[in-house]
């Protein structure tokens, strides 16, 4: 429990401030324009996409970053613990900043009066950014890891983020590619593909993290 308590401790003093700075500042830029576009159809498409599109880019990016860029990289991977603790309190930091936005921006855009019911009920709100959360956190992961650098894992979570907002038209009306389109749960959330979709992605997402798994036990690679 005491080696426990400590690793937490090192990981919530060496959070590298852009962990949270990133996005908070995007949350205080999106909470600016929905109330800037209140009474417009535009104010509900800005809170959605931020929500369900720019907050899981956001956490794939820094999911690229969060093992490679530990200035004391060597001494973590010589303490005697699993590669998948260290995995999960590295990304674990990182989806509950995401997470936290997400659902006080909620908050916020309930106090404000503006509502995300065409998304669906509770359940089907937070799963519109929680599968592609899950999904890009494993891609930007697994990437850095592969390259042994973190900006290639943050360059294969924007080609893919950048590459699905273009091409939206033919990943949901390709009858394969739909299952793998991220943001069908913000987009198009009355589909009858919707949660075989989610499910889709989100099993990838835990190959994605299973795969990061396994390059962090190859531990020479990084040192």
């Amino acid at each position: 429990m005491k080696s426990g308590n400590s690793t937490l401790m090192y990981r919530l003093k060496t959070l590298r401030p852009d962990q949270v700075i990133f996005p908070a500042s995007m949350w205080g830029l999106f909470a600016v324009i929905v109330v800037i576009l209140y009474g417009m159809d535009s104010a509900y498409q800005a809170a959605r996409a931020f929500v369900g599109i720019v907050l899981p880019m956001i956490a794939g990016i820094l999911s690229a970053y969060a093992v490679l860029e530990d200035p004391a990289l060597e001494l973590q991977f010589s303490m005697p613990r699993p590669a998948w603790r260290m995995l999960a309190e590295r990304l674990g930091l990182i989806f509950a900043v995401t997470a936290v936005c997400a659902l006080t921006y909620q908050v916020y855009l309930a106090l404000i009066g503006l509502s995300l019911a065409p998304l669906g009920g509770a359940a089907g709100r937070q799963l519109a950014w929680l599968a592609p959360t899950l999904n890009l956190m494993g891609l930007g992961c697994l990437a850095g890891l592969a390259a042994a650098k973190p900006v290639p894992g943050a360059m294969a979570v924007g080609l893919v983020w950048f590459s699905q907002l273009i091409a939206y038209g033919w990943f949901l009306h390709h009858p394969v590619a739909r299952y793998v389109y991220l943001y069908m749960g913000i987009t198009h959330p009355e589909l009858p593909e919707l949660r075989a979709s989610q499910l889709v992605i989100s099993l990838l997402g835990m190959i994605f993290l299973t795969g990061a798994w396994a390059l962090v036990r190859q531990q020479e690679r990084y040192l």
